[in-house]
């Protein structure tokens, strides 16, 4: 069903690698959208209702519940000669039937707007509000207090961005990209433990593309990142450079590879700078036109939740989606990952493994079963666990 919230690092260090690449027709439906004004309307909603055997993500004395997940969207979407303009709008109301307390009611909005004024420049700016919450689970695992609390961490987030890109994509040309983004994240209750997680970050990104040839590019992206914490003494500056390559070799396989090095400098002398090498890799391939392997790995820094200083995160995901029919379709996926506390002796170690089906029954009405399982090993004592979840889905793109 729904992606289950207690990952925490692990589990979504390759979505943005798999974000890449385009999805397989099935299991999406398909958007038509209704004109409104000089814009197209493109409504959806889906609803999910399974089984979670482990809802708290315990050891031992494991609490089940049935969950359901309504989640409508809207985009809102005009386009002009030279500009793009885009109004997302989205929710998810989440019900447990055994624990009501852990009910959720999570929303966001978002503008993102496009300008193209020459062939070889584009500019886009985005802002971005959004209230969502952690589960009782996930701050369990975490390793701080809040599971102690009888409600989950809620909080709120408000970001911006801007991109600029300037260059041609063709052999010989270069093409230069620079991206800023900005975000401040506030949680609003059981503050004795998320008071210590407040914080607002900057970022500044730069890519240098090379195109060799016409279905490969070279790279060069440079990344610097600094963390303010509210109340914690966390605050630090990240960096990270890293070198590679975009190809496309056939109509069957695409993919790209960055490798490098990452560095992470605290602000308070009392805790131990860090450095490792860092990577980024997904490749695409499909055997068959309706068929395709998608591989991911990926190593990088991210926040601590209270243990540690940092955590220093790695995963390898497989996941292979096949159309049996135009009708049909099915995906399995497999993923490990490590999640290494900084500073701290806390390691853990997890699988995931899912299969899901979807069946269309007609353009934009998807209908879907899955099954997950979870299994997270750590050094920690009580923090081990395992998890089974098994649901139905149903998509609507009206």
């Amino acid at each position: 069903m729904v992606d289950k919230r207690h990952m925490g690092k692990i589990g979504f260090a390759c979505s943005a690698v798999l974000s890449s690449f385009g999805a397989m027709a099935i299991g999406e439906g398909e958007a038509t959208g209704f004109p409104v004004g000089s814009g197209y309307l493109y409504p959806s909603v889906g609803v999910e209702v399974g089984y979670d055997d482990n809802i708290f993500l315990q050891e031992n004395d494991e609490k089940s519940s049935w969950v359901t997940v309504i989640s409508p969207k809207a985009k809102m979407e005009f386009e002009g000669e030279a500009t793009t303009v885009a109004l997302n709008l989205g929710a998810e109301v989440g019900n447990f039937a055994n624990s009501h307390r852990d009910d959720y009611f999570d929303g966001n909005v978002s503008i993102d707007v496009s300008f193209y004024p020459t062939e070889r420049a584009t500019f886009a700016v985005s802002a971005g509000y959004k209230k969502s919450h952690e589960a009782r689970g996930t701050a369990a695992q975490a390793g701080d207090a809040a599971f102690l609390f009888d409600r989950p961490n809620r909080y709120q987030i408000v970001e911006a961005g801007a991109r600029f890109a300037y260059g041609l994509d063709q052999v010989g040309a270069p093409r230069f990209e620079l991206a800023l983004r900005t975000d401040d994240r506030t949680y609003d209750n059981n503050r004795t433990a998320t008071i210590y997680r407040d914080r607002d970050s900057q970022e500044a990104k730069a890519s240098l593309f090379y195109k060799v040839m016409p279905a490969t590019s070279l790279l060069l992206e440079g990344r610097a990142t600094k963390y303010d914490y509210d109340v914690a003494t966390l605050d630090s500056k990240q960096y990270r450079l890293m070198a590679g390559v975009l190809w496309e070799a056939t109509s069957q396989t695409e993919g790209f590879a960055k490798f490098g090095y990452g560095k992470k400098n605290f602000e308070d002398a009392s805790r131990e700078d860090a450095n490792s090498a860092s990577w980024e890799l997904g490749v695409n391939w499909k055997p068959l036109s309706y068929s395709m392997f998608t591989l991911a790995t990926s190593k990088d820094f991210d926040e601590t939740d209270s243990v540690g200083d940092y955590v220093d995160s790695r995963e390898i995901s497989l996941e292979w989606k096949h159309d049996w029919y135009t009708y049909l379709g099915s995906k399995l996926q497999f993923s490990y990952g490590t999640d290494d506390y900084g500073n701290d002796l806390r390691e853990d170690d997890v699988w995931q493994a899912g299969v899901k089906v979807d069946y269309r029954l007609r353009p934009g009405l998807i209908v879907g079963a899955g099954f997950t399982h979870t299994d997270l090993d750590s050094n920690e004592p009580g923090l081990s666990y395992k998890d089974n979840v098994v649901g139905v889905q149903l998509g609507v793109n009206m």
